[in-house]
């Protein structure tokens, strides 16, 4: 067979799309804003240079034999696309509706290269770089390590030096890792832990035919978005401090209550993505995060903060296991249980706020899409000093707008008022 396996992260982003292969469910990426002047011969350079160190951008995927594998190969054309918009009268709205349209068309996995690299010109002092992707190649951890590395690159060309060597390992370098996990005691050691803690399964909160979806129409989700202030973060953060925890396990419970409330169940799974990246690896750009299963189910008479202690400490629990592939688990409890999936609702945390700029301009980046892989998702990205924004995606297929708007307000009012007092009981919140 030619080049090397997919990873298990990739097998799972792979399958989704082999089975609705021309919708945009694995399309990724964002928009970075350049607040200052752009070389853009100097960029496509820049862009040149990260790509011939970062082999995971120039993957091939295909089959043989019945398998799938994939090859970097050589980018033989121009990495990136240049369009000027500071000529129209509203050059940013322009731009945006553009990117909207380009950003949804789908990228077939049987396509080279699996990104494409927009510059997007809106006056001499701002520039757009969108980054589109598919899945398979990259994740947010990824496009931030992307985005470091070309603005890196781009500095010392414009200073007249050759870009910076990476220290960063070669993404193709994962395989002997995850073979000798797959060979490794550990490896049934966290399978026979998954296998107990699902077995039984917890609520779903989708019923239906689950065929009658968005995803499978359109491919595209849609989406509602609130903001929240630092300073209801920093208080958020203050309480779980005070209980030994963390503002994401705080976050975890009050999406537990808000979409308890709305589907009057108690036992409910999620899938938490876990950015995978460790040691040698820390720094490569790809695909490494994966998502981990994760069921909670609380009385109502729990108090707040031992509601925050017992999540804590099944998340605890189960991080210790989280290297086991999700794939090889749903196809074991598929066979135990006759269905799946393990979870309807995808919870993620980002922190995006750049430390770093682009030869002096400031950055900022706006997320497009994490991929469409689940009926609900609830992706969070923190800014910083700007507070953080809150995004509520769903399958218009089988949930319907108003449900939705009930879960977004559900849970900005928890988290506006919800957690003032620990010892609150949760039902009473």
């Amino acid at each position: 067979m030619s080049g090397f396996p997919l990873t298990d992260a990739q097998t799972a982003i792979w399958l989704h799309h082999v089975f609705l292969p021309d919708k945009p469910i694995c399309n990724t990426g964002q928009v970075v804003c350049i607040n200052g002047p752009v070389d853009t011969d100097l960029f496509r350079r820049a862009i040149t240079a990260t790509l011939e160190e970062a082999d995971a951008l120039r993957i091939r995927v295909g089959i043989e034999a019945g398998r799938s594998y994939q090859e970097a190969c050589t980018v033989g054309t121009s990495p990136v696309d240049f369009a000027d918009f500071s000529i129209e009268s509203d050059p940013l709205s322009e731009a945006q509706a553009w990117i909207d349209r380009e950003f949804w068309t789908t990228i077939p996995w049987t396509q080279f290269p699996l990104f494409r690299f927009v510059l997007l010109k809106l006056s001499n002092e701002r520039f757009l770089w969108l980054q589109k992707h598919h899945h398979l190649i990259v994740d947010a951890t990824g496009g931030q390590l992307l985005t470091k590395r070309v603005a890196d690159a781009y500095e010392a060309l414009l200073a007249g030096r050759e870009p910076p060597p990476s220290n960063a390992a070669r993404f193709c370098a994962i395989v002997d890792a995850e073979r000798d996990y797959g060979n490794s005691v550990r490896f049934k050691d966290d399978g026979a832990y998954w296998l107990e803690r699902f077995a039984d399964l917890p609520t779903p909160v989708i019923e239906g035919d689950r065929l009658n979806s968005e995803r499978s129409r359109s491919g595209r989700p849609a989406r509602i978005d609130f903001h929240i202030e630092k300073t209801v973060w920093d208080s958020l953060e203050r309480l779980a401090k005070a209980n030994r925890s963390t503002a994401f396990k705080a976050v975890i419970v009050l999406i537990y209550l808000a979409f308890s409330r709305l589907y009057g169940v108690e036992d409910l799974g999620f899938g938490i993505p876990l950015a995978n990246r460790t040691g040698k690896f820390k720094q490569t750009i790809g695909l490494f995060s994966h998502v981990m299963p994760f069921r909670l189910r609380l009385q109502g008479d729990t108090p707040f903060r031992n509601a925050l202690a017992h999540a804590g400490e099944l998340l605890t629990r189960d991080y210790a296991h989280s290297r086991y592939p999700i794939s090889l688990l749903t196809r074991k409890l598929q066979a135990r249980h006759g269905r799946i999936p393990l979870y309807d609702v995808t919870v993620n945390y980002v922190p995006t706020e750049y430390d770093f700029g682009f030869a002096g301009a400031a950055l900022s980046a706006t997320n497009l899409s994490r991929g469409f892989f689940s009926p609900w998702a609830v992706a969070i990205t923190d800014f910083g000093d700007r507070g953080l924004n809150v995004a509520v995606t769903y399958d218009q297929g089988l949930i319907r707008d108003a449900e939705a708007t009930r879960f977004r307000d559900s849970f900005e009012s928890l988290l506006r008022n919800g957690v003032a007092d620990g010892d609150r009981p949760i039902a009473s919140m």
